[in-house]
């Protein structure tokens, strides 16, 4: 072995020496108070302005969270099972994300966390990146954001990120981990049993899983969260036709079926107040044939633009009796197929 060798071989081991005591120093969960305490806000409104608001998609630029998302955000820390019934393109989902990103350092820290698309995978994927985005490094700033003084770091703050692969995971340093779903992928939800640390379920999408019949996926999902009262279990969607579970379950707790959910609308009017709608996109959506706006927008559960009738519109017939019916002797004609009778044979 050459010196030079020998001298590279020394310097590589002590960097990754330091690399791992640096690793370990900040995987470790001793002191709970650097894993689980990271002090960072509770309050809604300031975490969002120490990670950077969001980009509002009508102005483009970064505005703060609007009432409505706040309204959202609280809903879930108070009641734990949220339905939300919503207007596409209003930062809903963007909300809830937060939500999870603000619990991640609290409420659910430690523990593991389930985001699932009822449409597809890559739906799910998304909100994934999404959701590691509020923490990943920004280019211009070179670290992830900033809080009483401190530059924060994706490797402070995330241990690993498996986005686009197999199993799709965000893990955090304090222990808690992210995974997603699609529930349309899942056959009879077989996946979603098993996990025994689930504190928190966001479900996207729910009313789209294109299942004719949807409720074993809440069947599965719900017994994850049975050994913890204050764990959440938050459905969000667009409404999609007036079937599947999402709409059952909207339905029931309206009608006190189901006890124990907080129910919410955010209609397109919400957008179009706090500026993240525009007048002249909504006008082209209510002009375009293809798109269903009293479903996609204002958050009526109406049948699909290509059916025939409204499902509101069909009454449903009543029971025939069990009869026969003499449709020729209505009419008054006479039935020539048949032989007449012999009256004399039954005398």
């Amino acid at each position: 072995m050459t010196s030079k060798f020998a001298q590279t071989l020394t310097k590589t081991w002590q960097a990754e020496k330091t690399a791992i005591g640096r690793f370990q120093k900040r995987t470790s969960k001793e002191p709970s108070a650097y894993t689980k305490d990271y002090g960072f806000p509770t309050d809604f409104k300031e975490f969002n302005k120490m990670i950077g608001y969001p980009i509002n998609r009508n102005t483009n630029k970064s505005s703060p969270m609007t009432p409505y998302q706040i309204e959202y955000h609280n809903a879930i820390q108070k009641h734990h099972k949220v339905i939300v019934d919503k207007s596409r393109k209003i930062g809903i989902t963007e909300a809830a994300i937060r939500s999870i990103g603000l619990n991640i350092f609290h409420r659910y820290a430690g523990h593991d966390i389930m985001i699932i698309a009822g449409n597809e995978l890559k739906i799910a994927n998304e909100i994934l990146l999404r959701l590691y985005e509020l923490f990943k490094d920004k280019p211009d700033l070179g670290y992830a954001f900033k809080h009483n003084g401190i530059k924060w770091k994706e490797f402070d703050l995330i241990r690993r990120v498996s986005i686009n692969g197999q199993h799709p995971i965000i893990e955090f340093r304090n222990g808690t981990r992210v995974f997603c779903f699609a529930a349309s992928r899942s056959g009879k939800s077989q996946s979603f049993r098993g996990p025994d640390d689930i504190i928190a379920i966001l479900f996207s999408e729910a009313a789209h899983t294109g299942m004719l019949e949807d409720q074993p996926i809440m069947n599965a999902l719900e017994p994850n969260l049975a050994n913890r009262d204050s764990a959440d279990i938050i459905l969000e969607s667009t409404p999609n036709g007036r079937r599947g579970f999402f709409f059952q379950y909207w339905m029931d707790i309206e009608e006190k079926k189901l006890t124990g959910w907080k129910r919410l609308k955010f209609d397109y009017k919400k957008g179009l107040k706090h500026k993240v709608l525009s007048e002249k996109y909504l006008t082209d959506q209510k002009s375009n044939l293809r798109v269903d706006f009293a479903q996609e927008y204002e958050c009526k559960f109406t049948s699909s633009v290509t059916a025939i009738f409204r499902e509101e519109d069909i009454n449903i017939l009543p029971e025939w009796e069990h009869k026969s019916i003499d449709l020729l002797k209505s009419i008054g004609e006479k039935d020539t197929t048949m032989p007449e009778r012999d009256t004399e044979l039954e005398e």
